[in-house]
């Protein structure tokens, strides 16, 4: 996958705070070969790779499917996959 295939859709975050653990200071979630749901809430950054490369990067609240391939990390946040 290179940068200019990939696409993060997020959206507004449709779950609330008891859906997710405690705040952690870093979530590294690897990248696998299908889609998942990813959520996240309150992250100073969350960082999108493929290959040790930076695809794109955001932070806030948000949902979205993760494609196939892309890991994330969550910098000061909370996350989870569903």
């Amino acid at each position: 996958m290179s940068a200019t295939t990939f696409s993060w859709e997020g959206k507004q975050l449709s779950q609330g705070a008891d859906f997710f653990d405690e705040r952690q200071p870093l979530i590294d979630i690897k990248p696998v070969d299908y889609e998942r749901k990813l959520y996240f809430r309150q992250c100073d950054l969350v960082t999108f790779s493929a290959n040790g490369v930076l695809l794109f990067s955001t932070n806030g609240s948000e949902e979205g499917i993760l494609p196939k391939g892309i890991g994330v990390r969550i910098f000061r946040g909370q996350g989870r996959l569903g």
